[in-house]
C-alpha cells in the first residue's frame, strides 16, 4: 500500500499532540485537587475556631450544658463534615489540635480531621472530620472533562494537521501533472513555487536538461553509428558484388579480399571503440595503476607516430618531465590519438609539442599543434563522438578516422578521475609567438587503487 503524506503528519501531530495535552491534563487535574484539599483544610480550621469560640460563650454565660447543643445545630446541614466528642486528654504522640490530617474510620471511609482540645467542660476534646468522598467525586467528574478535552483536542490537532497537508499536497499534485505534461524541452515553472519546494523542481529541472541532453546525445550517436558503419559496410559489400559478377584471377581475388579486409578492420575498430567508451560510461575505473615517468612514455609515443609525422611533413618534441600514477596503456593510447589529432590539424611550420607540466595536485598532458586557432565553439564539442567541424578537417588522414578519438581521450581521462581540455590561441614553447591549438588532459596527482604497483621510472 501506498504512504499517504497527509496521514503520516496527521498521525505525528496526534502523537506529538498526546503528551501535551496529557500534561496539561494531569497539572489542571493536580492544581485543582490542591485546591479542594486547601478548601477544606480551611473550612476545618475555620469550624474548629467557631467550636471553640461557642465553648467560651457558653462557659462564661454559666451555661456549658448549651454548648453542645450550639455546636451540633451549626453542623446541621453539613452533608459532609461532622463533629465527634471526645472524652479524655488527647494523645501526645498524635497529631497536634488544630492540625489537619487523614484518618481512616471504622466504617473504611477515609476522612480529613482536625482534634480540637477543649479547655471547658467535662469532654475533654472534640474531632471535626470532613469526608474525602464528596471531593473526590468532584475530581473524578473533572478528570472526566479534562479527558474529554484533550482527547478532543488531539482529534483537532490530527484534523487540522491532515488538511494542512493536503493543501500542500495540492501543490505537490499541480507539479505531478505539470511533470506528467512536459515533454522534451520542457521545464516545471519555478514561479508559483513554494520555497521548500524550490529546491526540488530546481533539481527536477535539471535532471530533465541532463536527460534531455543525454537523449540528444543518443539520438545523434545512432545517426552517427549508422553513418558510419554503413560506408565501410557498402564499400565492402559493393566490391563483393563487383568481384563476383564475373570470373576473376587469383590475384584479382587477393586484392579483392584485402580491400574487404581493410574495411572489415575498420568497422572492428569501431565497434571495439564504442564497446571501450560505453564501459567508461557505466563508470570504469582505470585498473593496474603504476607510476610511470611521463616523458619516457611520451617520447615512446613520439617515436610510435614517427611514421605518421614523416608522411604529413611535421615536427615533434617534448617540453617537461613528471610522474604520474595511471595506466599506462591507457594513457599511451590517448596519447596517440591526441598527437595523430594534432597532426591533422597542424599548418603553417607544423609543429607539434608535446607539453608535460606538474601541477598542486595535478599533472597535466598537453599536445600542442601549430595553425589556425580551434574556435570556442568547436573547443566545446570537439570531444564528442563523431563529432567533425569543416573547419577543423585536414586533407592528412581523413579518410581512415572516424571521429571517436578525442571521445576517447575524455573517456581515458575521466577513468582517471581527470578531466580534458582545448585551449586555441596559445603561444609556442620555444616562446616564437606561434598560435595554434593546446588539446590535453590533467590527472590528479595521487590515485589510490588497490591495484596500484610501483615502477621506477
Amino acid at each position: 500500500m501506498r504512504r499517504s503524506l497527509a496521514g503520516r503528519l496527521a498521525a505525528a501531530l496526534a502523537l506529538v499532540s498526546l503528551p501535551i495535552f496529557a500534561t496539561i491534563g494531569v497539572s489542571l487535574h493536580s492544581g485543582f485537587e490542591t485546591r479542594l484539599i486547601a478548601a477544606d483544610h480551611d473550612q476545618l480550621q475555620t469550624k474548629s475556631r467557631l467550636v471553640l469560640q461557642l465553648m467560651d460563650e457558653a462557659h462564661a454565660d454559666n451555661t456549658p450544658e448549651s454548648s453542645y447543643r450550639r455546636v451540633n445545630d451549626m453542623m446541621r446541614g453539613q452533608e459532609d463534615m461532622e463533629v465527634t466528642w471526645l472524652p479524655g486528654p488527647a494523645d501526645a504522640a498524635a497529631v497536634p489540635p488544630g492540625q489537619p490530617y487523614r484518618r481512616t474510620g471504622e466504617d473504611g471511609v477515609v476522612r480529613d480531621a482536625v482534634d480540637i482540645a477543649l479547655t471547658h467542660g467535662p469532654i475533654a476534646r472534640a474531632r471535626l472530620e470532613v469526608d474525602t468522598r464528596y471531593r473526590e467525586a468532584r475530581l473524578q467528574r473533572y478528570a472526566t472533562v479534562l479527558l474529554g478535552a484533550g482527547l478532543a483536542g488531539v482529534l483537532l490537532t490530527s484534523l487540522l494537521g491532515a488538511l494542512v497537508a493536503h493543501w500542500v499536497a495540492g501543490n505537490l499534485r499541480r507539479l505531478s501533472a505539470e511533470a506528467r505534461a512536459i515533454s522534451i524541452g520542457g521545464r516545471l515553472d519555478t514561479r508559483h513555487v513554494d520555497d521548500e519546494l524550490g529546491d526540488l523542481v530546481a533539481a527536477f529541472n535539471d535532471a530533465l536538461g541532463k536527460l534531455e541532453a543525454s537523449y540528444r546525445q543518443m539520438e545523434g550517436f545512432g545517426a552517427d553509428v549508422a553513418h558510419e558503419l554503413r560506408s565501410p559496410l557498402a564499400s565492402a559489400i559493393n566490391g563483393a558484388q563487383v568481384t563476383l559478377s564475373a570470373p576473376r584471377s587469383a590475384d584479382a581475388l587477393r586484392d579483392a579480399l584485402a580491400s574487404n579486409l581493410e574495411e572489415m578492420e575498420r568497422v572492428a575498430g569501431i565497434v571495439n571503440d564504442m564497446l571501450f567508451l560505453a564501459r567508461a560510461d557505466q563508470g570504469e575505473r582505470a585498473r593496474s595503476l603504476e607510476r610511470v615517468d611521463l616523458g619516457l612514455l611520451v617520447d615512446g609515443v613520439l617515436a610510435y607516430c614517427g611514421p605518421i609525422l614523416d608522411d604529413a611533413g611535421a615536427t615533434a618534441s617534448r617540453v617537461g618531465q613528471a610522474t604520474a600514477v595511471c595506466n599506462p596503456a591507457l594513457i599511451r593510447r590517448a596519447m596517440a590519438n591526441l598527437v595523430t589529432n594534432a597532426v591533422r590539424h597542424a599548418d603553417g611550420a607544423r609543429q607539434i609539442t608535446a607539453r608535460i607540466e606538474a601541477l598542486p595536485g595535478a599533472v597535466r598532458i598537453a599536445v600542442f599543434n601549430t595553425g589556425k586557432p580551434v574556435p570556442h565553439g568547436v573547443a566545446l564539442r570537439m570531444f564528442d563522438r563523431f563529432y567533425r567541424a569543416d573547419a577543423a578537417r585536414s586533407a592528412h588522414g581523413d579518410a581512415a578516422r572516424h571521429g571517436l578519438g578525442l571521445a576517447i581521450v575524455r573517456a581515458v581521462a575521466r577513468m582517471h578521475g581527470g578531466h580534458v581540455w582545448a585551449e586555441g590561441k596559445v603561444r609556442d614553447a620555444d616562446g616564437q609567438g606561434v598560435e595554434g591549438t593546446l588539446v590535453g588532459i590533467e590527472l590528479p596527482g595521487a590515485l589510490a587503487s588497490s591495484q596500484q604497483r610501483l615502477r621506477a621510472g
